[in-house]
């Protein structure tokens, strides 16, 4: 029996009913603060059904059906109003995307991607290992690698990064460099106009903050 933890208590999926985990091991998307849950529906792999959480009363809050191309799995806004992902499995050029309540899609920005000048010979993508959001919401990091399909069926490393992505305007604000060797965890903090990454790339830690005054510039974290 699963149990999930939501305000007040805990609930199961005999609170919950039928939760459909057949496709591809799904967990459901929770909506902290608004004890929203989406759990995994039977119907397809890409969708959800919406239940609202008060107290001892569960009532249902819909379907959610997402895209198909999905490239890392959604996070709630922190608003409760959508869901941000990554549009592009298994693609070069990648769409970050706002999704509504419902699944629709809301907004979308390309992210930078350099064109790939051996293609279509040596074909290559971006595998998103990570979507994080800073606490109020304002910006998020998608961690990914740009991999490669080289004379073996085997993934070549081209090196990876983190983009900085403002949820209000729906733009790029930032890429960093991480080199080769995949981000194995990542964290993003936002307040009084800093940025602060906390990550594990390259066999170590590293605790960024991201300079202001000169666009582009991370700098070691000093405290």
């Amino acid at each position: 029996m699963e149990r999930w933890n939501v305000e007040g208590g805990l609930l199961s999926d005999l609170d919950l009913g039928d939760v459909g985990y057949a496709s591809g091991g799904r967990q459901p998307l929770a909506v902290i603060g608004l004890s929203m849950l989406w759990l995994p529906a039977r119907c397809s792999p890409s969708c959800f059904r919406g239940v609202k959480v008060s107290g001892s009363h569960i009532e249902d809050a819909g379907e959610l059906k997402l895209p198909d191309d999905i490239a890392v799995e959604p996070i709630p806004l922190k608003s409760g109003q959508g869901f941000l992902t990554v549009l592009g499995a298994q693609r070069t050029f990648q769409k970050a995307t706002l999704l509504d309540a419902s699944g629709k899609l809301r907004k979308q920005v390309k992210l930078p991607a350099f064109p790939n000048l051996l293609g279509p010979l040596v074909p290559d993508w971006f595998y998103v290992r990570e979507l994080e959001m800073s606490q109020d919401g304002e910006l998020a990091a998608i961690a990914r690698t740009r991999v490669a399909w080289v004379l073996v069926d085997t993934d070549r490393d081209w090196g990876s990064e983190i983009v900085i992505l403002k949820t209000a305007s729906f733009a790029v604000d930032t890429v960093l460099k991480t080199g080769k060797g995949g981000i194995q965890a990542l964290a993003i903090d936002h307040r009084d106009g800093d940025i602060r990454l906390v990550g594990f790339w390259k066999g170590r830690w590293h605790d960024l903050k991201y300079d202001g005054d000169h666009p582009g510039r991370w700098q070691e974290n000093a405290g």
